[in-house]
């Protein structure tokens, strides 16, 4: 990898991000993180230069949480991409939170 090479002309910040999906393998840009409710409400976002590891965001999203709304919430769910024993831990062990929602990662299963 080569951390600081010129992607576009019209943004030098952006980077190739790999997103597993089958018609686009990578796409050049950021990697934006939203935090919404059960009903769609977003309540935090952040847009993060480069392709950070998943593994890193659910935790500052949930610290997020608190800070703006001044608790925790009860249940936490998340894409297979911020699946780790490590986040999952710290969600319901530091922060507290009761019910924690975060599938395996790899291929689905039937």
């Amino acid at each position: 990898m080569i951390p600081y090479r010129l992607i576009s002309i019209h943004d030098p910040e952006a980077r190739p991000i790999k997103k597993g999906k089958l018609t686009k393998k990578v796409e050049i840009g950021y990697k934006v993180r939203i935090d919404e409710t059960e009903s769609g409400f977003v309540t935090g976002y952040a847009v993060y230069t480069g392709n950070p590891s998943d593994d890193d965001l659910p935790i500052p999203a949930v610290q997020h949480h608190q800070e703006v709304f001044g608790s925790v919430s009860h249940a936490v769910a998340t894409h297979r991409g911020f699946s780790s024993r490590n986040n999952e831990q710290m969600l319901r062990e530091e922060l507290g939170i009761h019910h924690v929602s975060t599938p395996f990662r790899g291929k689905k299963s039937k």
